[in-house]
């Protein structure tokens, strides 16, 4: 993190009083929590991760020619983690995708070409 973006964040922290403070990590923790909710709403890993990828695009996604380009280096590990699954499991599904052009992996970050196609899944 840049050291203006983390003074200014500090700053601004010492300012809010204590109730101020709580109840902004309040909502902070309902949104994460109702990304959650929606992520394991789905029973089968594929669905999980599916449902991930969309709300990342949605949190750190940038629209690009080629797709949605997720400004987020994150590991299959990482992505297991988050869905309660295996980073093989995670791997596999990716690969998938990979081979039907949904998504591709350049340098780490993950391209999203047919968000719609992934929504497809879920229903």
């Amino acid at each position: 993190m840049h050291r203006e973006v983390f003074s200014s964040i500090y700053s601004f922290n010492n300012l809010l009083s204590y109730s101020e403070k709580q109840l902004l990590h309040l909502q902070i923790n309902s949104e994460e929590l109702e990304y959650f909710i929606d992520i394991l709403y789905y029973k089968d890993a594929q669905k999980r991760l599916i449902a991930l990828l969309l709300i990342l695009c949605k949190l750190f996604g940038i629209y690009t020619s080629f797709g949605i380009l997720l400004n987020l280096e994150i590991s299959h590990k990482e992505l297991s983690r988050i869905i309660g699954s295996t980073r093989v499991t995670v791997t596999r599904i990716l690969n998938d995708l990979k081979k039907e052009k949904i998504i591709s992996i350049n340098y780490k970050f993950l391209v999203i070409h047919d968000p719609l196609l992934l929504i497809e899944f879920l229903i």
